[in-house]
């Protein structure tokens, strides 16, 4: 890529990494508040909520990876 498409993509890449990265947030926080107004801990050990906490973790890994991906990226310019 040229120096000017590879800074117009970081820039592009760089606003859907916010983004996402906001979605991300807001998904997290309501998942804390779930968590966080459960009545005891016995409920949250119950399997209906093993794919939250699945899906949870891997959102956090995936996110993770696409920041690190574009700091990469965006060094190596």
């Amino acid at each position: 890529m040229s120096s000017l498409k590879l800074k117009k993509y970081l820039k592009n890449y760089s606003k859907q990494l916010v983004a996402s990265s906001l979605i991300w947030l807001i998904g997290m926080a309501l998942v804390a508040y779930s968590i966080a107004d459960s009545s005891s801990s016995e409920q949250l050990i119950t399997l209906k909520y093993i794919p939250v906490y699945t899906v949870a973790l891997l959102s956090t890994l995936c996110v993770g990876l696409c920041h690190y991906l574009y700091w990469q990226e965006a060094l190596t310019e």
